[in-house]
């Protein structure tokens, strides 16, 4: 990761926060370095950052902790680097970063608003500004949104009546 990071001036009610943020952030960042790996040794950064119950959302909809790992797997599996750009730590719960993700064929920026569970310290849901919100939608054509999409058609289901509807559609 090349760190290119600007942060803003922390007000006093936010030292803590950030004092137990801005380093997992970016040590998480660093991994992204373009070269491919096992998420495996990415994964002690992730669980320093994300919450167990993390919800990631993207184009509107939600997306849980597995679907986001398999995001990063991704990720990385596409050399993608991460070059953290700016770091924001707008009160004492909310983090916001951007961050630009390339490669040789794409180069995309995200900008997102962490909400920080006060209890663990970690991130509990990542979401994407307006501006950004279908940069890794978009980035691998429909895969997140039919990701995403399978998810919510599970919890509307439940997880038998899931099993029979995508065994029938794979039939068919």
């Amino acid at each position: 990761m090349s760190l290119r990071m600007k942060v803003h001036f922390i007000e006093d009610d936010n030292v803590a926060l950030a004092s137990a943020v801005q380093l997992p952030l970016c040590k998480y960042f660093e991994q992204f370095d373009g070269n491919v790996k096992d998420f495996s040794h990415v994964r002690s950064y992730f669980d320093d950052l994300f919450s167990e119950d993390l919800i990631y959302c993207v184009d509107g909809q939600s997306m849980d902790r597995k679907a986001f790992i398999d995001m990063n797997k991704y990720l990385i599996q596409n050399r993608l680097i991460a070059t953290l750009e700016d770091i924001h730590f707008s009160d004492d719960t909310h983090v916001e970063y951007t961050v630009n993700w390339s490669n040789d064929s794409i180069s995309v920026v995200t900008h997102v608003i962490g909400l920080v569970d006060d209890q663990t310290s970690k991130i509990i849901k990542v979401e994407p500004c307006r501006e950004t919100s279908g940069v890794f939608a978009n980035m691998n054509g429909s895969r997140w949104k039919k990701v995403i999409a399978l998810q919510v058609d599970r919890k509307i289901l439940g997880a038998s009546q899931w099993a029979l509807a995508q065994k029938k559609a794979r039939s068919a």
